[in-house]
């Protein structure tokens, strides 16, 4: 893959921001093992403290974007990977001592959905800066797949709780993301120099300075003008809640329900995932020319549907008790979400112009973030009722909506 610039650094930030987020995930696993073994191995506290950290995606929505327009990507994603070098290894080292519930503990949990929230706004603002259109694909799946393949430090981090403890693997792992962090940081310095954008202007992208929320307004204007748009938004918001409920808050009690616990268990079920999701974003890169061009639309709404039908048939094996088809339905499920996730990314930055796209993916990763949480508080209550088994099968409906509408959708499947 060739930059628009000549130089190894723009290809590094891409592969430490995946590294980046790999570790931000990673971390997930330690700390929900924590809470859920400490809080009586309840999926609604999860729930809680997802509220927690959603608090901080509502302080990206009303600031990131503002960030972005004052001083630009590349300084705002230095200040955000600042921000993360600390906040997670903070975090690590106050909760055991002060509780769940300590207002600093609070603070820290914030700051990390901070960073969580805002990092996917920084990155989709940066790669169309960095990349033409013609590249950006394979940028997004180099990403994407270097994320997923380090998933599978799952396994060695369920096996290192099981050793050392969730607290001590937590400390640890906050570390390295700091660690991460602060090389990001440095080599964004290299990037922004090759870039050369003003201190003052987005990038290349030519979006105007804008020091107020003001671009809220606009976001919503650009929306409102661009219905096709808006429904790409609605629909992705209303799969991701399915998606990341299944895949961040579920998998403690699927573990629980197919081997009786245990952090390995946990971790196997994520890394493999993990690694299955890797490959299938390495997938859309090469089968993207041959079969997917000019079709990302109808490849979409397949996505969708098939993960509806992958989701219903776990839901059924779990109740049954298969624990090795079971594993091979999830691993297919991460395949083919990570397919989608990858066309939905590059999507979104082909058809929303430079002008409004910081504006827009602000909007759009806050409303999904928020989505998640308010739909994680409701998923994870009903699997404390009815049983994790039943509740995927409830989620499943949302997949055959949702693909079964935007497949009825004219101006969506006219999108590109």
């Amino acid at each position: 893959m060739q930059s628009n610039v000549r130089s190894p650094l723009p290809l590094i930030l891409v592969i430490l921001s995946a590294i980046f987020l790999a570790f931000m995930g990673i971390y997930d696993l330690p700390l929900i093992y924590y809470i859920y073994n400490y809080y009586h191995e309840s999926l609604t506290v999860l729930a809680i403290v997802q509220v927690i950290i959603s608090i901080g995606s509502v302080i990206t929505l009303l600031t990131v974007t503002a960030i972005l327009d004052f001083i630009g990507p590349f300084r705002s994603y230095f200040s955000y990977m600042v921000l993360g070098s600390f906040s997670f290894l903070f975090l690590s080292l106050l909760l055991p001592a002060l509780g769940i519930y300590n207002p600093t503990v609070i603070l820290f949990l914030i700051l990390s959905g901070i960073v969580y929230s805002a990092f996917s706004t920084l990155l989709n603002t940066i790669l169309p800066a960095i990349y033409s259109k013609e590249q950006l694909v394979r940028a997004n799946s180099i990403f994407w797949a270097v994320r997923h393949a380090l998933g599978a430090l799952l396994l060695v981090t369920g096996y290192m709780i099981d050793v050392i403890g969730s607290i001590n693997t937590l400390i640890l792992l906050g570390a390295m993301i700091s660690i991460t962090a602060a090389s990001a940081a440095a080599i964004d310095i290299g990037v922004m120099r090759i870039i050369n954008p003003s201190p003052l202007s987005v990038d290349s992208m030519g979006e105007e300075r804008s020091l107020n929320l003001r671009y809220l307004v606009e976001g919503a204007y650009y929306l409102y003008k661009n219905r096709a748009v808006l429904r790409l938004i609605i629909y992705a918001t209303i799969v991701s809640i399915p998606i990341s409920v299944i895949s961040s808050i579920y998998p403690v009690a699927i573990a629980r329900a197919l081997f009786g616990g245990g952090a390995f268990f946990l971790g196997l079920i994520s890394a493999l995932g993990a690694v299955m999701a890797s490959a299938g974003s390495l997938a859309v890169a090469r089968i993207y020319g041959r079969f997917v061009k000019g079709k990302e639309i109808l490849f979409m709404i397949i996505s969708i549907i098939s993960m509806g039908l992958l989701s219903l048939t776990l839901s059924t094996l779990i109740i049954m008790k298969s624990q090795i088809i079971a594993l091979l339905i999830l691993l297919l499920m991460s395949f083919v979400s990570l397919m989608y996730e990858v066309i939905l990314s590059y999507v979104s930055q082909t058809v929303i112009p430079g002008n409004v796209r910081a504006r827009i993916f602000g909007i759009r990763w806050t409303i999904e973030y928020i989505s998640f949480v308010a739909g994680s508080i409701v998923s994870a209550r009903l699997a404390d009722i009815i049983g994790v088994d039943l509740a995927i099968a409830i989620l499943s409906t949302l997949f055959f909506i949702t693909g079964f509408v935007s497949s009825l959708d004219r101006g969506f499947r006219k999108l590109l």
